[in-house]
């Protein structure tokens, strides 16, 4: 089944033909937008294969900019993707495919490489790699559509929270192992005072550029193996730590690509974690399921 109507909730199981059809939604937005889409995927629910779904599908149009989508948007419309303006804001533009009274999909046309494109995939991605974060997501879901099953809008603010909480692991999870350029803002000797608290930095401390953490800010990275201080660097992603009582993680990175234990881990990051209930997930424990 695919389609429902506007303002409604229903959940059903998976069904592979939504990725089916989801593929040929993309295809056809790829040739329509041509070079004004970097990519198109398709998002959501209905691409987490062990999640109950709303049977609307959605895709996300990785823009090179949105005022190409402004100017592609007659093409769209005479295609069936009609723009809904009133849905739109600075970061991105709303299309939905409807028939005979049903809403069939969702097309989300944001910034290639921006927060909201990389959101969409990491979302999808850590509920594919992790069944437990799906099931979890699925029972939420059920609990609301059981209360609000004609208001669409009470529905998807009861999902906000888990949402916020599940894309804050999800960034952690699709960095680890990865290399990515740093900015320190902290480096070694840097003197943090907080309240009556002073930290002396041991370690080099930056952020990854344009990537939001869960604190709204950019994400943090310790550098496990500084030795001098520096003012920027590149780092391979070898752990994360999950803070249990704060709004935030952080990764751990390695300047030489090496691998820590947790113990080695904790010792150097000690200085600001003993502030914190934390738990250490080195790159060998990356698919265990920590939420």
């Amino acid at each position: 089944m695919l389609g429902l109507a506007r303002g409604t909730v229903q959940l059903f199981p998976h069904d592979p033909d939504w990725e089916t059809e989801g593929k040929r939604l993309s295809d056809q937005l790829s040739q329509i937008l041509g070079s004004a889409a970097v990519d198109v995927r398709h998002i959501g629910s209905t691409a987490i294969r062990t999640a109950e779904a709303k049977p609307i599908l959605d895709l996300a149009v990785a823009a090179r900019n949105l005022p190409e989508i402004d100017c592609a948007i007659p093409k769209l419309e005479s295609a069936g993707f009609l723009h809904h303006a009133e849905n739109d804001d600075k970061t991105q533009r709303f299309f939905c495919v409807e028939r005979d009274g049903l809403v069939l999909a969702h097309i989300h046309a944001v910034q290639a490489g921006g927060q909201e494109w990389r959101d969409y995939n990491n979302f999808r991605d850590y509920m594919n790699a992790f069944p437990e974060a799906a099931a979890l997501y699925s029972a939420l879901k059920l609990r609301l559509c059981a209360q609000f099953s004609t208001d669409r809008s009470a529905y998807t603010e009861g999902k906000a929270d888990f949402i916020r909480y599940a894309l804050r692991k999800a960034m952690i999870y699709s960095f680890l192992g990865k290399t990515v350029s740093l900015r320190i803002d902290r480096p070694i000797g840097y003197v943090h005072r907080k309240g009556e608290k002073v930290l002396v930095y041991p370690i080099n401390y930056g952020y990854i550029p344009g990537v939001l953490g869960g604190d709204g800010e950019e994400l943090d990275v310790y550098v496990i193996d500084s030795a001098v201080p520096e003012s920027a660097c590149s780092v391979r992603i070898i752990g994360a730590v999950h803070r249990e009582n704060d709004v935030e993680d952080k990764l751990i990175g390695s300047l030489s690509g090496k691998e820590y234990s947790s113990d080695d881990i904790a010792r150097a990051i000690d200085f600001q974690e003993q502030y914190y209930s934390t738990k250490i997930q080195t790159l060998a424990e990356r698919n265990v399921f920590l939420f």
